[in-house]
């Protein structure tokens, strides 16, 4: 993904993406290096990307890294990602999509 940080722009490899949440005019990349904004919309990188998986209608994950999904405090979804602290709340109209997605993954 191409990207601006710190006023420069970079390349981070996807392997090091954990998610993207669009912000108004801007899509953040949450990565291992910290975080990078692009203007690129949501929905461009989601189709030139098939290794993310979109869970709520302004975030996208990288699906290798997807380990769970867990239930809130409130009752909501929320999706944990392998090495990435915060929790990620997933759409109630996606939560059937990411657990089918889940159980595909952990078959042999």
């Amino acid at each position: 993904l191409l990207a601006r940080s710190s006023g420069a722009e970079q390349r981070i490899p996807m392997g090091e993406v954990f998610y993207l949440q669009a912000e108004q005019k801007y899509v953040v990349i949450h990565a291992l290096g910290g975080e990078a904004l692009t203007d690129v919309p949501l929905r461009d990188i989601e189709e030139q990307h098939p290794t993310l998986l979109r869970i709520h209608r302004h975030t996208l994950i990288n699906a290798n890294r997807l380990e769970a999904l867990e239930r809130g405090d409130d009752g909501t979804t929320l999706a944990r990602l392998r090495h990435c602290a915060r929790r990620l709340p997933v759409s109630r109209r996606l939560v059937a999509d990411i657990r089918q997605f889940l159980r595909g993954q952990s078959e042999p």
